[in-house]
């Protein structure tokens, strides 16, 4: 694992707009606040996806600071104060938006 594959799978998560939330990094079914990484959790904003497919104590979690700071970067480059900011106040497509360029800057070479 590393930063370029926790985006993708992060990106993965919240593709379809019913997977995404807002206000909250995560959320079960009844929309009720969730862990990130509970198996209850079944939605989540941009920044939970990341901790939800690098929970602590994973083989991830230790690229977790940098993917958000690369989150953080597009946000910030869009004009937000940060990923949080543009994940509550935007669309879900300008997330994946984020989430494509993000990806694209962290591509191995």
């Amino acid at each position: 694992m590393n930063v370029f594959t926790v985006l993708c799978a992060a990106k993965a998560k919240i593709d379809k707009k019913e997977n995404w939330t807002q206000g909250a990094y995560a959320r079960d079914r009844m929309l009720r606040l969730s862990d990130c990484a509970s198996p209850e959790a079944s939605c989540w904003c941009s920044v939970g996806a990341v901790w939800a497919v690098a929970p602590p104590g994973s083989e991830g979690a230790a690229f977790v600071p940098d993917a958000i700071d690369a989150l953080h970067k597009v946000a910030r480059a869009a004009g937000y104060t940060n990923a949080i900011g543009l994940n509550d106040s935007g669309r879900h497509d300008a997330v994946l938006r984020m989430y494509s360029e993000a990806i694209e800057a962290t591509r191995p070479a």
